[in-house]
């Protein structure tokens, strides 16, 4: 501990540190590890450990500490079976303790989460600002940052509802054009996937709250019809060569699911089925030897000549869906307790928010539906920075509500 006097500065640098954290992937994935155990060494020094602790785990309700129990458990089943034992059980662990941590250092410093927000607001607007500017310059494309960001968006629109005045409702606006514009720019899919999946939710809940069932229904289609004419129009003049060369041979469109996707995910559901309980390991599944196999000759005779995938592997990294990449991980095991407790994360807090018209769960449930939206087109589960990101958002907007109860 730290003398009294010292405290409040070191909780101000570690909020700090927390709103730059996922900002500072312009610089580097291992820059958003830096920054967060900067941020939870200053509150170690600082702040009560032990009421901390205590206060956060009894704000957890049985239900949800039962199914994470059942998810911890489950998820490390595959362990023993794993084609590389010590990478899946450094990959699980490695979850387990970003989870702990992250939600410890976002409960830490509910009561500076104002500064938290507006740091983080003007970061974001300064690195998309210099994103754009590297596009059109330097033409240097940094899609993990645009995703990285992703997530934050809602956040950034959230405080600049919250604080209403010219200066952030103006730093929320320029960033979301900046921010859109960057997108569009560098043409990143998944992100202009994840703003149409939070602007839909986002607009459909906040309708449900304050509009009659039929008003909120109407108003919902009305969005969804428009996100959905607008992707419709733009994604096919995005093909990637592959796909364009290859477009007879999909049952699914490869403007709307590119057709390296949709080989990847045929090979890893097939791959799945030998194995279909404990899978091949948690981030194990690419060291399947069927793994590196060129997609030309796993699929030879299924799909004609496969222009374009001359040297590439049936499974690249990783299968660039988190539910095919659960599945041939850890299982149906694994998966199915993971799947039951995202969807009682997100319903539960559906409900709550309609009960409470919290701006903190509104924004915290576009969060969820963002990230696992999103993943099911790109990303690895087992990502640090991804993680990361994910559970920074979601436990500042869970400290955020937390703390709005408590006012």
């Amino acid at each position: 501990m730290v003398p009294h006097k010292a405290t409040p500065h070191f909780l101000t640098f570690a909020a700090v540190f927390v709103a730059l954290a996922v900002p500072s992937l312009a610089f580097g994935r291992a820059m958003v590890g830096v920054t967060l155990g900067l941020a939870f060494l200053a509150i170690l020094f600082a702040a009560p450990i032990k009421q901390i602790v205590s206060e956060m785990t009894g704000r957890m309700s049985r239900p949800f500490v039962l199914l994470l129990g059942v998810v911890a458990v489950a998820s490390a089943v595959n362990i023993p079976f794993s084609l590389r034992i010590g990478l899946s059980f450094e990959a699980w662990a490695r979850t387990w303790l970003l989870l702990g941590l992250i939600s410890f250092v976002c409960f830490s410093l509910k009561d500076r989460l104002e500064l938290i927000f507006k740091v983080m607001a003007v970061a974001f607007l300064c690195v998309v600002a210099l994103n754009l500017y590297q596009l059109h310059v330097d033409h240097k494309v940094n899609k993990l940052l645009l995703n990285g960001l992703l997530l934050l968006l809602p956040i950034v629109v959230y405080q600049s509802v919250k604080d209403r005045t010219p200066l952030w409702v103006g730093v929320g606006v320029a960033s979301v054009v900046l921010y859109i514009l960057a997108v569009l720019d560098s043409q990143s899919k998944v992100s202009l996937l994840g703003m149409a999946i939070m602007m839909s939710a986002g607009i459909a809940l906040f309708s449900l709250s304050r509009f009659s069932k039929k008003q909120a229904i109407l108003i919902a289609v009305a969005v969804v019809a428009v996100l959905v004419a607008t992707l419709a129009w733009w994604l096919p003049g995005q093909l990637y060569s592959s796909s364009a060369e290859n477009m007879s041979m999909t049952p699914v469109p490869v403007w709307l699911i590119d057709f390296h996707r949709q080989l990847i995910w045929t090979f890893g559901f097939e791959l799945f089925q030998a194995s279909p309980w404990v899978g091949f390991g948690l981030n194990a599944s690419n060291y399947h030897p069927l793994a590196n196999q060129p997609v030309t000759e796993y699929f030879a005779g299924r799909f004609g000549s496969l222009s374009g995938f001359e040297n590439i592997t049936a499974l690249p990294s990783h299968p660039h869906n988190w539910l095919v990449e659960m599945l041939i991980d850890g299982g149906l095991i694994a998966t199915l307790p993971v799947v039951m407790l995202v969807t009682y994360v997100v319903v539960a807090s559906v409900r709550r928010y309609l009960t409470t018209q919290s701006a903190c769960l509104l924004t915290f449930i576009m969060v969820q539906l963002t990230y696992w939206g999103t993943g099911l087109f790109n990303f690895s589960f087992w990502s640090t920075w991804w993680q990361a990101t994910y559970f920074l958002a979601s436990f500042l907007m869970l400290s955020g509500y937390v703390r709005s109860q408590e006012d």
